[in-house]
């Protein structure tokens, strides 16, 4: 995919499409509800099987 820049209707349209996964939106929901925090890599791995 091209360099889009970080702001504008294409870079939205496109940030949207790759949550549109099942298992990205899943990851996404858990990394936002950890906050500033974060979690780990394996934790994520744990709670989505």
């Amino acid at each position: 995919m091209a360099k889009l820049k970080e702001s504008g209707p294409a870079w939205t349209v496109a940030a949207l499409a790759a949550l549109a996964h099942e298992h990205r939106l899943a990851a996404y929901r858990l990394l936002v509800e950890a906050g500033p925090a974060g979690i780990a890599a394996g934790e994520i791995a744990e709670k989505l099987g």
